[in-house]
């Protein structure tokens, strides 16, 4: 942990000294568990950190998958951390929109208490990265992304503005399942129904309103980390599209659309052949 805080405020230097707003996501979001990157988000930015970057430190290039290229992520070892380092232009997979970063950006909190003082994302914008990089990235739940939504709810939250992004980014179908799987697992560890009413009913609402999705939420196994199905995150990215082009983001809809296949054939292609080829596809 404390080589991964080194790397931040190594990095963190880079964004104050150009005067660049940044935020960190997901790295401290699950202390003392620093993963295994520290995550910058940016924005528009991302080209000016990254060349003075790579100007002042000494990197080495991580290998980036078809889909981190289409987001426009940067990733690399910087030389003296076993850490890697990642800088983010927006919260997505592969270019796909979900909500503008400079509203992350203009929420963020600056926490004195850690390293030295750093910014965080709001509680709202914690649960909902959480909530779409482990629904349409990472296709797996871990119970440390569980305690992530956990610690939001105990916290104040504006639940409207979270289920309005929800809306917004068209990701109500994710946000169902991701609910519905922390509610069930908090209630089968402790009895109680952890999440508000408005929570609760906007579940139902989604879910009855889709038997298909519904019956694959009831399906899900209660061990973690819990890998979400193909079926069901081929369907996620189908309703996204839906979603896209109902509000005319045409080129979120074009990539929300490609993801489906691009998800069949990073499981029909093994790793090692990925690899070897060195060109990894999800």
């Amino acid at each position: 942990m404390r080589e991964g805080l080194k790397l931040l405020d190594t990095t963190q230097e880079i964004c104050q000294g150009l005067g660049i707003p940044y935020v960190v996501i997901k790295s401290l979001d699950a202390l003392p568990d620093l993963g295994h990157d520290i995550d910058l988000l940016v924005g528009k930015n991302l080209v000016r950190v990254r060349d003075e970057l790579l100007k002042r430190l000494r990197c080495s290039p991580v290998t980036l998958t078809f889909c981190d290229r289409q987001a426009g992520k940067f990733s690399t070892f910087i030389q003296g951390y076993d850490f890697d380092f990642e800088l983010y232009a927006r919260i997505t997979q592969m270019g796909e929109e979900y909500y503008p970063e400079e509203t992350i950006l203009q929420n963020r909190n600056y926490m004195p208490a850690i390293n030295g003082g750093t910014y965080l994302c709001s509680n709202e914008d914690r649960l909902l990265i959480t909530c779409i990089h482990t629904m349409y990235r990472h296709q797996k739940i871990r119970l440390s992304d569980l305690n992530i939504a956990f610690e939001a709810f105990r916290q104040d939250l504006d639940l409207q503005r979270v289920l309005q992004t929800v809306e917004s980014a068209g990701i109500q179908k994710g946000f169902a399942v991701f609910m519905s799987v922390l509610r069930k697992t908090a209630q089968n560890s402790t009895g109680k129904n952890i999440l508000p009413r408005e929570v609760d009913a906007y579940i139902e609402n989604t879910l009855y309103s889709d038997p298909v999705i519904a019956r694959m939420t009831r399906r899900l196994k209660d061990s973690f980390p819990l890998k979400i199905p193909l079926t069901l995150s081929i369907c996620l990215f189908l309703y996204k599209a839906w979603a896209d082009a109902s509000k005319t983001r045409f080129n979120s809809f074009l990539r929300s659309l490609a993801a489906p296949v691009l998800l069949v054939m990073d499981k029909s292609v093994p790793y090692g052949i990925q690899k070897r080829m060195s060109v990894r596809i999800w």
